[in-house]
């Protein structure tokens, strides 16, 4: 009995270490590939995996095929100090498996870097994917310019009694990448926290979101009727304006040059 005991151990903790010893080494690359990912790009903070998920098929839209991989979505947390405090960034990046083979391999310039993964066999290119709004969410929420913008927004609106309890919030458009924004000009956040919310929203990269809080109205706000009115008194910034209210759909407005446009 304690012969085959003996036998069976000798057999599985080999093949445990060496487990193990794979298990580290796909870890490393994995980080080694996002810690490059984001210092190519410009991002001094420190990246931190805090989980991975398995995500069997992934539809690259730059693929004209819809060719379908198979990828592990690491769940990241990026640290920066800002302004003398840790700020946080809780994010996600698609891997190919293909990648926890090989380390980061750093081209001489950024865009080199880009253009052979877009025509490599993999096609390991995450900037095709939205992985920049979580970015682009934490600069608008800690800089304190992003914020005064918002609150003039805020103030214009609730001069009107039907907006009184308006709240305002500035999202990404859906499936815009990070690249399509301009950086500003410092290095926080990849260049990316004091990007310009007045341009982006003129180039329709953002969107103005407006809501109210639950319970506060059952009324039916016109919103083309109620900006007209805003506009007559104050000036808002161009873009679109979108009101989700009472489950409906939601209402748009565009406006430009501080008029209301018809798309």
């Amino acid at each position: 009995m304690v012969k085959n005991n003996f036998k069976y151990l000798k057999i599985t903790i080999p093949l445990i270490l060496l487990l193990t010893m794979i298990a580290i080494f796909f870890y490393y690359n994995a980080q080694e590939n996002i810690k490059g990912f984001y210092k190519t790009r410009g991002f001094q903070g420190k990246v931190q995996i805090t989980g991975i998920g398995w995500a069997d098929k992934i539809t690259y839209r730059m693929n004209k095929e819809d060719e379908v991989k198979h990828y592990l979505i690491f769940h990241i947390d990026y640290q920066e100090t800002i302004n003398n405090k840790k700020e946080h960034v809780n994010t996600q990046l698609p891997l190919h498996i293909q990648d926890l083979l090989y380390p980061h391999i750093a081209s001489p310039t950024e865009s080199d870097s880009d253009f052979s993964r877009q025509n490599s066999e993999y096609k390991i290119l995450p900037d095709e994917r939205e992985y920049g709004d979580d970015f682009v969410k934490k600069s608008i929420k800690i800089n304190p310019r992003n914020q005064k913008f918002i609150n003039d927004i805020s103030k214009a609106l609730r001069s009107e009694k039907d907006l009184k309890n308006i709240i305002v919030q500035i999202e990404p458009v859906p499936y815009t990448t990070l690249y399509t924004y301009e950086r500003g000009h410092s290095k926080a956040l990849g260049g990316y926290y004091d990007f310009s919310l007045k341009d982006t929203l003129r180039n329709k990269q953002l969107t103005v979101q407006l809501s109210f809080p639950s319970g506060s109205t059952t009324k039916e706000i016109d919103l083309h009727s109620q900006l007209e009115q805003v506009l007559k008194n104050s000036e808002l910034p161009d873009g679109w304006y979108i009101l989700n209210q009472n489950n409906d759909f939601p209402k748009e407005v565009h406006i430009d040059d501080n008029q209301i446009r018809i798309n």
